[in-house]
């Protein structure tokens, strides 16, 4: 076996999705990384033994220091010919099998290169759909939003499943009102609510993504995000119960996590977002992303000029507090309001 061992390509993907969930690592290379990150990971491998089986080739039987540009040719079909993904999602599962290689190179101290290193990222296109205020009015209308029109059928098995949650159209306003992705608003807790000379301004939280990037004890300076609070954001979160929570650890969406993870209520608020908007027939198809990007235009409309003083990613539009302007928050309170006289 030589340098190699019985470093088998199967008992390699096991270790390394071990290694992700922190399972023999030593303390001090610990990582917190994501359910749903690892299930992602243990998804894209999945994916690449079954280009591999689709073409007789032994998972189990194959040492790791063999996987050649052969099978990642295989790869390359299968994910574009057998799954039909697009662009974007055919470079996240590439990216994927490039980041177990690279482990496995370096875990094992192989001397081969990475063969997935030669694969050309494929081109993709951002999608800036934002969605009105007709449409958006009307997904939320308990007409459309309700539990009789959330019932589907899933799988060959035709499983029935029903889509609609009673906080869904809540969660959907409110990611709409403060432009914050999945998990930050799943997230946020009454006591994250501040004020400015007696009045509600903004919404501190913590910046989770680059938290887990850079590990325990090494986040503890990573600057917090903010949301300005605007008229509309401010009218939802009072109808939302401020008054009778403020100050309070309990979440603002489905307080009771007795029986839901973020991770769950996450997933429920994309598909029951899609889902719905579907049984509206718009003729466009819309991802709830289409939210942040709703409010982040408005934002820029508003702000103008000032939006990079609460813009620190010039790429993202990520909102960082690098520090807090009252003159900058007070004026988007004051002045924004999503949608504006659009009819």
């Amino acid at each position: 076996m030589g340098q190699f061992g019985k470093n088998f390509q199967h008992d390699a993907q096991i270790r390394y999705l071990e290694f992700l969930a922190n399972i023999n690592v030593p303390e001090h290379e610990k990582v917190e990384r994501s359910e749903k990150h690892i299930e992602e990971q243990y998804k894209c491998i999945r994916l690449f033994n079954q280009s591999l089986q689709q073409k007789k080739i032994n998972k189990k039987g194959i040492p790791i220091h063999k996987i050649s540009d052969l099978h990642v040719g295989y790869f390359h079909k299968f994910l574009l010919e057998d799954m039909e993904y697009a662009n974007k999602t055919y470079n996240n599962k590439i990216g994927s099998l490039k980041g177990f290689m690279k482990w496995a190179i370096d875990n094992y101290e192989l001397t081969i290169k990475n063969p997935f290193e030669k694969v050309k990222q494929r081109s993709t296109r951002t999608n800036k759909t934002t969605i009105t205020r007709n449409e958006f009015l009307a997904l939320i209308d308990p007409n459309n939003m309700n539990a009789d029109n959330g019932k589907i059928a899933v799988g060959k098995e035709k499983r029935k499943r029903n889509l609609y949650r009673d906080y869904l159209s809540d969660g959907i306003e409110l990611c709409l009102h403060t432009g914050g992705r999945r998990e930050e608003v799943v997230e946020l807790q009454w006591n994250m609510i501040k004020k400015i000379n007696g009045e509600i301004a903004y919404i501190e939280f913590n910046n989770l993504k680059v938290e887990r990037i850079l590990g325990e004890g090494f986040n503890d300076n990573v600057q917090t995000n903010i949301i300005p609070i605007t008229k509309d954001l401010k009218n939802l979160l009072i109808r939302l119960g401020y008054n009778e929570h403020k100050n309070t650890n309990r979440y603002i969406i489905c307080p009771d996590r007795k029986n839901q993870s973020t991770h769950t209520i996450m997933d429920n608020l994309s598909k029951g977002f899609t889902h719905f908007y579907k049984l509206l027939n718009t003729g466009r198809e819309l991802q709830m992303k289409c939210l942040r990007k709703t409010y982040l235009t408005y934002l820029k409309l508003t702000l103008k000029g000032d939006m990079k003083k609460l813009d620190s990613h010039s790429t993202d539009a990520v909102l960082e507090k690098h520090y807090i302007d009252e003159t900058i928050v007070s004026k988007a309170v004051a002045e924004m309001t999503i949608f504006g006289n659009e009819n």
